[in-house]
């Protein structure tokens, strides 16, 4: 069996320095290398729990976005050589086993750009979801925390999309990845408890819907890049849809809901107008 390099990279932004601490003690074992990118936090209390020879810190300076700190783990894992990348949030607490049972998947399908585990929030079940059935299986989509990404695979397709910022920063990048061949899959034999905001889930005649209470620019990003994805993967009418939702789900159950109209509004303007990235396949820097 081909051994596999591989590395994980933890993206921070003020976290909270225990749930971190049990981030790194979690992973760091079971990965050949450690980053940590430091996306512009204002407190440097985490690196009291780094050991420098170990682990690499990237710092960013200021916060450039998911989409940017995601391409700095994945260019360093082309630049060092390493095969798989296993990319993480600040709160994301690995199960013991999660590298092993991944890379058991890996040496079973040749067709892999990324790889992920069921998904388990802390504060909700999403009852469709537990509906499902619960066997490994190819999927159309996934969220980057906890998922492991093939190297040569964001090479090909041009990395995450920096001008999207955050929001739907992970959905563009898989609807890249099918498009240029790659496949996506997920196992149930590990699970990752993940933690969504303040969200909680919300019934409406019998429908399931997820009220993110986010503030409002957050808002904003939402609005802007449904409609830029849209845009850029020619699914204009499916985010429309999704943003109707949204916007509903918005005024009915959530505070502050006229500012956060009015911020849903500007994305969605700035989403028909914003220039459209051309993915282009990103090759090794030289450090020299």
């Amino acid at each position: 069996m081909e051994t596999k390099k591989i590395l994980a990279g933890i993206v921070l932004y003020n976290p909270e320095i225990s749930r971190l601490k049990d981030n790194i003690k979690a992973i760091e074992g079971q990965v050949d290398k450690l980053i940590i990118i430091d996306n512009g936090c204002k407190s440097k209390d985490y690196l009291s729990l780094i050991n420098e020879d170990k682990v690499h810190i990237i710092n960013l300076k200021k916060n450039r976005g998911i989409a940017t700190a995601l391409n700095a783990i994945l260019q360093y894992a082309l630049d060092n050589d390493y095969d798989w990348a296993l990319t993480l949030d600040q709160d994301s607490v690995s199960p013991s086993n999660l590298v092993d049972t991944y890379k058991s998947v890996v040496c079973q399908h040749d067709d892999l750009g990324m790889v992920c585990c069921k998904i388990r929030d802390r504060n909700f079940v999403m009852k469709r979801e537990e509906a499902l059935p619960q066997r490994d299986d190819y999927v159309d989509q996934c969220i980057t925390s906890a998922s492991m990404v093939f190297v040569k695979a964001w090479q090909d397709v041009g990395g995450f999309d920096d001008a999207m910022f955050i929001d739907s920063v992970d959905f563009d990048f898989c609807l890249l990845l099918r498009n240029w061949g790659w496949k996506i899959f997920r196992t149930y034999k590990v699970e990752l408890l993940h933690e969504l905001g303040n969200s909680e889930v919300i019934h409406i005649f019998g429908k399931e819907y997820l009220c993110s209470h986010y503030p409002p620019t957050r808002h904003y990003y939402i609005s802007r890049n449904l409609i830029y994805e849209g845009r850029k993967h020619h699914k204009l009418a499916k985010s429309f849809r999704v943003l109707m939702r949204h916007i509903y789900t918005t005024l009915i159950y959530e505070n502050k809901k006229w500012i956060k109209l009015n911020r849903i509004l500007c994305g969605l303007a700035n989403g028909v107008c914003m220039p459209i990235t051309k993915p282009t396949k990103r090759e090794k820097l030289n450090h020299e």
